[in-house]
């Protein structure tokens, strides 16, 4: 038998509400020598005051309490969505069949009745707790995979697929609310150069700091992503052709004038620009932009072509 999850879980700071001074006591005394960190408090108002000034790991709840019982406390407690994950264990004397099933169904994770065992009471709270952490190990981890999913492993702003996804959402949004939404497609002129020149690495950092300077440049609302190679995208909602023109002309100029690590001379970038039209679907409008870019180039690179 390993007792692995119960090192691990040593030192989880602990929640005690009771209003019986020596149910907290006792519960203190045990849950101190198995290695908790342990606060209590002997109301339902003093637990959410607390939970607001506290990071915990699990609460152990009374249910018999005045002004804001157990049953109260712990749907305040799931209301707020700082704390509402934390495990909540019920101790009390009550060991009637409804006030069981009303402990899980407010969000209790366990319901003990006392007098309770102490190995048993134990065992559930590192069972809960071993739970508890594994699950936010579990979420964080899914929450990694989407974000990997999402980003262009180099320049770390989203990818093709996201931006697609995204885009196809505003779209919708666009058409319904008759709001206006532009596109910006550029690419770095001469990148093949530049890789030639200096190799692959100078050239991977020369995209991730033009990923750098266009994030400093737009707005929250703006969606940027990496479309493949050395091209990148843009859409801006809420912005017309007149406004999305100055922004390429603005990222074109901060770009222009950036002095890149490794390179001996500046680098440039073309840009296209249009904005959605009624009988546009995603395609058109993408395919639009990246022609505006190529215009960019034949007319001359480090420019803006307006579509």
């Amino acid at each position: 038998m390993s007792f692995e999850h119960i090192d691990n879980n040593r030192g989880s700071k602990i929640l005690v509400v009771d209003d019986n001074k020596l149910n907290i006591q006792i519960l203190a005394s045990l849950l101190e020598t198995n290695k908790f960190d342990v606060s209590a408090v002997n109301s339902g108002e003093g637990a959410i005051k607390a939970l607001k000034a506290m990071k915990f790991d699990m609460v152990l709840l009374d249910i018999m309490m005045p002004i804001m019982d157990g049953f109260e406390t712990c749907m305040q407690i799931k209301k707020n969505s700082y704390f509402k994950d934390i495990p909540i264990i019920f101790i009390t004397a009550r060991d009637d069949t409804e006030s069981i099933r009303t402990g899980f169904h407010v969000g209790g994770v366990d319901y003990i009745t006392k007098p309770f065992n102490g190995i048993e009471l134990m065992a559930r709270v590192n069972t809960h707790l071993t739970l508890q952490r594994r699950t936010g190990e579990l979420k964080e981890a899914l929450r990694r995979e989407k974000i990997l999913a999402s980003t262009d492993s180099l320049t770390k702003i989203y990818n093709r697929l996201k931006f697609d996804m995204l885009l196809e959402e505003k779209i919708n949004e666009t058409k319904r609310y008759k709001e206006p939404l532009s596109i910006i497609f550029f690419d770095v002129d001469h990148f093949k150069k530049v890789n030639d020149t200096y190799g692959h690495k100078v050239g991977d950092i020369v995209l991730v700091d033009i990923a750098k300077v266009v994030k400093r440049e737009i707005r929250i609302s703006d969606v940027f992503a990496r479309w493949g190679g050395e091209e990148f995208i843009l859409y801006l909602p809420k912005t017309d052709l007149n406004g999305a023109k100055e922004i390429a002309n603005k990222l074109r100029l901060k770009v222009s004038e950036r002095e890149f690590k490794g390179l001996d001379k500046n680098i440039t970038c073309s840009f296209g620009v249009t904005a959605f039209r009624e009988n546009d679907t995603q395609d058109t409008l993408i395919l639009r932009a990246d022609e505006g870019m190529y215009e960019a180039k034949r007319n001359g690179r480090n420019r803006v072509e307006v579509l």
